[in-house]
């Protein structure tokens, strides 16, 4: 028989994992509640919010679960879940790094919180800023006293005391990580001051610290970086100082921030300076601020985080290439999901995947169809974009593939009016597949499309109107007599910028004779 005591203390030692489990299950009723998932939900999904306030009952629960198992790596990585659907990224992150740290050999873990630095990635790029590392190369130098510019700079150096250029290389820890900055070189012992107003809506200086590695002779030494700040009639303030040890800065960026929040909407003056272990011989070289430059008080903080090299250091963990993360996103395109392509073909722009036409084109494509954008670094040249007025009228030709056949030099964005058939009015798609352009459309409403194409043999000719790679309805030309008909339907267009495309799609030889679908023009009439 189990005495009382020994009773006693079973129930006291198993009571923090009863009441774990307790708490963990009535999280994940709330968090059922308050998450929403894709109906299909793929490998790089983050949750969406669906009840705000269901899911702070579920956070609230998994706080009390974790205090009761505080080593329970699943516990935090709902956590972090339920953070990332709030769109809380900096407490995502720090849930799923406790995660990473209590179970290092799950991978689930760090691509989570990969996906969270990704967000707070693109918010960043994103962010309104002010860059300030040209102006700041324009501004006032200052030296000590007693001292001349060739011991500061040497007798060979340029861009000295001060100067600016472009330096790609990994941050520091994440050799797998590289990042190209605007770079403002400021040579040690000299300090550089600029006058400027503090935007009240972007009052956080953020940068990267660091030195360019072919710009000067002598290993890196112990280095601080200071910023002063002045006001008009007042006199300089210490804002911000960081000693980096020379491996450090050996090993790469080291990004930072400095909140000027307390002098939004003054005119201040900034002074910029590098300083030495006192050992260190002059002159030192090289050192400065890359990517200099105002931004939001969010962006600042996410900046902090460095979620551009965790980022790719997540992708180098999963085996993400830029060429895989192309594949994936040719792959979902094809498959007609193009908010899907469109973030893997950002992430292999991110990832150094070489920005062809053809790229660029299917790019386009999956963001105006998934209704996100349209690239603003997009040559207009290469997707043919028309505006829906009353009656519009679009000659086929000038539609573009979305094939690529490389036996006859097709590529994705090429015309048809690059592969003309007998009449080189026509547009002629020789091959299954969609031939697409884009539309922009102005106010909301339903417009009347009508295809005109040619009954030619072998029948039947197979097709279907595509909107934003959807299928739309589907159409035959059955007689095979060389005449013409129109055919059409309705389609009901939000306002913005839409994909129409045309798909063939039973290409073949018959009887020694190639089917192929000609067509003349696209109508669209407002309803």
């Amino acid at each position: 028989m189990l005495s009382i005591f020994g009773l006693a203390v079973a129930l006291t030692l198993s009571a923090p994992t009863w009441l774990w489990w307790y708490h963990s299950e009535l999280a994940g009723h709330f968090m059922g509640a308050g998450l929403e998932w894709s109906q299909n939900r793929q490998v790089d999904d983050l949750p969406q919010l669906r009840n705000e306030l269901a899911l702070r009952s579920g956070i609230a629960h998994l706080n009390t679960a974790i205090y009761w198992r505080p080593k329970s790596a699943f516990t935090y990585r709902m956590l972090g879940e339920s953070y990332a659907a709030q769109h809380d990224w900096p407490h995502a992150v720090q849930a799923f790094e406790h995660a990473r740290t209590l179970a290092p050999t799950n991978p689930l873990a760090e691509w989570e919180a990969g996906l969270v630095y990704e967000q707070m990635w693109y918010a960043l790029v994103n962010a309104p800023t002010d860059e300030l590392v040209g102006t700041f190369a324009q501004a006032h130098v200052e030296v000590p006293t007693g001292v001349s510019r060739e011991t500061i700079c040497g007798t060979l150096a340029t861009n000295c005391p001060i100067g600016q250029t472009a330096v790609t290389q990994p941050y520091a820890g994440f050799r797998e990580a590289s990042n190209k900055a605007h770079f403002l070189l400021v040579a040690a012992q000299a300090r550089v001051a600029y006058s400027l107003l503090i935007p009240p809506e972007r009052p956080v200086l953020r940068f990267l610290l660091g030195r360019d590695p072919f710009s000067g002779v002598r290993s890196p030494v112990t280095t601080t970086y200071h910023i002063w700040l002045e006001t008009a009639g007042g006199t300089p303030k210490e804002v911000y100082t960081r000693q980096l040890a020379a491996s450090t800065i050996k090993g790469g960026w080291v990004g930072d921030t400095a909140d000027l929040h307390s002098w939004a909407g003054h005119v201040v003056t900034l002074t910029l300076g590098i300083t030495l272990e006192a050992s260190a011989p002059l002159p030192q070289l090289g050192y400065g601020w890359g990517d200099i430059a105002l931004t939001t008080q969010e962006a600042a903080l996410f900046a902090a985080s460095a979620p551009e090299a965790h980022t790719r250091a997540a992708w180098s963990s999963a085996g993400l290439t830029a060429a895989s993360m192309m594949s994936v996103a040719d792959n979902e395109l094809e498959a007609a999901h193009p908010a899907i392509a469109s973030e893997w073909y950002d992430r292999a722009k991110a990832g150094g995947v070489k920005q062809t036409g053809s790229i660029a084109f299917r790019s386009a494509i999956a963001a105006v169809a998934s209704g996100q954008r349209f690239p603003s670094d997009l040559d207009p040249l290469l997707l043919s974009t028309h505006l829906l007025t009353e009656d519009v009228y679009i000659q086929a030709r000038t539609l573009q593939w979305m094939i690529m056949e490389p036996s006859w030099h097709v590529n994705y964005g090429d015309p048809l009016a690059k592969f003309p058939g007998s009449d080189p009015e026509m547009g002629v798609l020789h091959w299954d597949g969609s031939a697409v352009t884009a539309v922009e459309v102005l106010a909301a409403g339903t417009y009347h499309i009508t295809i005109r194409g040619q009954h030619l043999s072998p029948a039947p000719i197979q097709f279907r109107l595509e909107h934003n790679l959807r299928p739309v309805m589907s159409f035959a030309f059955v007689d095979g007599d060389k005449s013409w008909q129109e055919v059409g339907t309705d389609v009901y267009f939000e306002p913005g910028l839409h994909v129409i495309g045309i798909r063939f799609m039973n290409d073949g030889v018959i009887n020694g004779v190639d089917r192929d679908l000609v067509l003349d023009w696209i109508r669209f009439e407002r309803q």
